[in-house]
């Protein structure tokens, strides 16, 4: 009996290894749930409700996909939500910049880098947030939903390319200024800093959503 069990919880555990915590609090939940369900139907014997509570809680590989797609529905949020973030924290930043930069700082290429980078990146997040944001998820992992959240990655890692760029743009205005920032000279780079930080931020969310992705073509993959 505890052979089935262990083996069972192992693959569970393994199924869901790209988050570790949740890997452990999943197998943790389902070996309560399979002790009081073998508890219950301790008349059967051990074996025998074992196999009973296995089999009415059904294969691992599906409820390592049902954990897994609210994983990756979340992660997919999250996404959204800190680049939202980043292009208002962008916006800022640029204003700061305009007010409190020379209009010649870093030649004429930056400033036009800065500004239509950040165009660029707006234009692409909401053009993939119509896209792939808005659909409602789907109830089951499948083909169709793994190939949502790539589109989400896609999106996110195309959107977070031209918002690197405009920072990048940023911080080579503030570099040719040579410590003359006229207005707001703490601000400005106050405000470079914050859209630097959620720039790194979203980078982390765009690789963590896409070991989810990996990991769910993996158990698609059976």
């Amino acid at each position: 009996m505890a052979s089935l069990i262990e083996t069972y919880l192992d693959e569970l555990e393994s199924r869901l290894d790209f988050d570790r915590r949740l890997a452990r609090r999943v197998r943790d939940e389902f070996a309560d749930h399979l002790a009081e369900a073998i508890e219950a139907g301790g008349h059967l014997g051990p074996e025998a409700s074992a196999r009973d509570a296995l089999a009415r809680i059904g294969p691992a590989r599906t409820i390592a996909a049902a954990f897994t797609l609210d994983a990756l529905s979340r992660q997919s949020e999250r996404i959204w939500l800190v680049i939202l973030a980043t292009f208002l924290a962008t916006f800022l930043a640029m204003r700061l910049r305009t007010l409190g930069l020379a209009d010649g700082s870093a030649g004429l290429i930056a400033p036009l880098i800065d500004r239509y980078a950040f165009v660029g990146a707006l234009a692409i997040g909401c053009g993939g947030w119509l896209a792939a944001g808005r659909r409602p998820s789907a109830a089951v992992l499948d083909a169709g939903a793994a190939r949502r959240f790539r589109m989400v990655a896609l999106v996110a890692t195309a959107t977070l390319g031209a918002l690197a760029l405009s920072t990048a743009a940023g911080l080579a205005r503030i570099a040719a200024s040579d410590g003359d920032f006229g207005l707001l000279p703490a601000l400005v780079i106050a405000g470079n800093l914050a859209e630097f930080g959620l720039v790194i931020w979203l980078t982390a969310q765009i690789l963590a959503l896409r070991r989810r992705a990996i990991k769910a073509r993996a158990i698609l993959a059976g």
